[in-house]
């Protein structure tokens, strides 16, 4: 991997806590289940890592992923 690919990852992992949690209508923060977190994380560095090498397969990657996830 080159410093690139870690700045991409550092970056992604950076906006977790913003995702979090969101707000809701009340005011109120409703706690984002983690998948979904994670399902942001994968979507942001496929972006990144597609446009850095246009044969990167997306798809594989989100596989992969997920793997420990049973999806």
């Amino acid at each position: 991997m080159t410093r690139r690919d870690y700045e991409a990852i550092a970056s992604v992992l950076s906006k977790i806590g913003r995702s979090y949690a969101r707000d809701e209508e009340d005011g109120l923060s409703e706690r984002v289940p983690w998948s979904e977190v994670l399902d942001g994380a994968i979507l942001d560095l496929s972006e990144k890592f597609e446009k850095e090498n246009p044969r990167f397969d997306r798809d594989r990657f989100a596989t992969a992923a997920r793997k420990e996830w049973g999806r």
